[in-house]
């Protein structure tokens, strides 16, 4: 690049495009001294290692609206190379801009180190087809995916880019303030329509990012987190921060938390028959006037999850084990009818860690052994009318307390058993009886009646 020419007034396209060429053939490195390179088009990126003075400091500007950096390579003629200590830069970029596109690459480690991916319209990084045996290791993703719909900071597309996508490890990773509303996954979105193998996130911070989810991860065998970091905006129609679909692996360590949430924002979402194991994360719970609306796990579909020690099906151990606490709140529940089990309601949830319970009915999910708690409070009775309280499983009478009314006043009876669950699809709920010969009334009022449910034991 001549001197005098590192401005960023001056098209350096074509001397770099030339640098790179000749580097191919003789194998020699580009070394990119402090300055930033003005880049009028995209440059095609060969096997050829490029070095900078810093993330911040050796700077390829971009001013067009398409790829930047375009490395996809082809079969025999893969990309394999390192690039370290640079950044590239769209803010002069068009809507269709992207940082760096990726295929028919493999055996690059890392293929990026210290990179600072800033400010492109519609990707950050874009993962096509043939990605294999390569790392990125303290990359940062900042403010991409920000001007075309449906964009994100990482993308891989499920109809359009094909192909494998095995054994990538993304370290020390940052994505920030990416995408757009209307996105489905702002920060990280990598779909594929067949199973791939090995993609692996260690001390991944991703934060700030617009769209449905944060990330959205499909079809992918040996998925792993690890000293995960993730905070949820409170906008709504952003109400997930992680979501994996047809997965298998694990998250172990970190955070995922939200920004004092008044939507109902979901921490981690499990679906498609996924099967991953969940250690150590920390899912903060959180809420404006006291009302806690964000769910830490939720879980859809046929899925197998574990926490802990990870064996057996869908079983949770500790902080994260399901349970629920749940009261009337003060409404009382009316017509009662005689000699009719009736199903009591309970509007208002204390707690429900995994949201298992739903239209007053606990659906475990885990398959294990649950303690059931429960007190109803009649306001009035029939002297010595046997009042009834039962635990339904799956909508049949499992145990019951009779207890004979000892008045016409208000009377109370409690309940205590375990119930085994066999199915992940297994209901539990509280229904009672009297044969006063005329309707009665459930006491509203939360310490009078209440249920709390809690996994005590797993299934061996």
């Amino acid at each position: 690049i001549p001197a005098g020419t590192v401005t960023s007034t001056t098209d350096c396209t074509a001397y770099i495009q030339a640098a790179e060429d000749a580097c191919a053939s003789s194998g020699f490195a580009l070394y990119f001294p402090a300055g930033t390179y003005k880049c009028s088009s995209g440059l095609t990126k060969k096997s050829v290692n490029w070095y900078g003075d810093g993330k911040y400091k050796s700077i390829l500007a971009y001013y067009g609206n398409s790829v930047f950096i375009n490395a996809v390579g082809t079969a025999p003629a893969r990309v394999i190379c390192t690039i370290a200590d640079m950044e590239f830069n769209g803010t002069n970029g068009g809507a269709a801009a992207e940082g760096i596109t990726l295929g028919w690459n493999m055996r690059s480690t890392p293929f990026l180190r210290n990179v600072h991916i800033y400010d492109f319209g519609h990707y950050g990084m874009h993962f096509t087809d043939q990605n294999w045996n390569i790392s990125f290791e303290a990359v940062e993703v900042d403010t991409c995916g920000r001007s075309t719909v449906n964009s994100s900071g990482i993308y891989k597309d499920a109809a359009v880019d094909g192909g494998t996508f095995n054994y990538v490890s993304f370290n020390k990773f940052i994505v920030e303030a990416c995408g757009l509303a209307s996105s489905t996954a702002g920060g990280i979105n990598m779909q594929t329509t067949t199973a791939n193998r090995g993609l692996y996130f260690n001390d991944l911070v991703c934060e700030g990012n617009k769209g449905a989810d944060e990330i959205y991860i499909t079809n992918m065998s040996d998925l792993q987190f690890t000293n995960l970091a993730m905070e949820r905006d409170d906008v709504a129609g952003w109400n997930i921060a992680l979501e994996v679909s047809g997965c298998n692996g694990s998250i172990r360590g970190g955070y995922v938390t939200g920004t004092n949430a008044a939507n109902n924002l979901i921490g981690v979402k499990v679906a498609g028959s996924s099967v991953m194991h969940i250690e150590g994360l920390k899912t903060n719970t959180f809420g404006t006037a006291g009302v806690q609306n964000f769910t830490s796990i939720v879980y859809t579909g046929r899925n197998s999850v574990t926490f802990g020690n990870g064996d057996g099906n869908a079983q949770w151990f500790g902080d994260y084990s399901p349970r629920v606490s749940a009261h009337k709140n003060g409404s009382n529940q009316a017509g009662i009818v005689t000699a009719t089990p009736t199903k009591v309601t309970f509007g208002t949830e204390l707690y429900d860690l995994t949201g298992a319970f739903t239209g007053s009915t606990f659906t475990p999910i885990a398959i294990g052994t649950y303690q059931v708690d429960a007190c109803v409070t009649w306001t009035a009775a029939a002297d010595n009318d046997p009042l009834i309280l039962y635990v339904y499983v799956n909508g049949t009478a499992y145990r019951q307390v009779k207890t004979p009314a000892g008045g016409t006043g208000e009377q109370s009876v409690t309940i205590s058993t375990h119930v085994q669950t066999t199915a992940t699809t297994d209901t539990i709920e509280i229904y009672v009886q009297q044969t006063s010969g005329g309707n009665k009334y459930i006491d509203g009022t939360a310490a009078k009646t209440w249920l709390m449910i809690s996994q005590v034991g797993r299934t061996s």
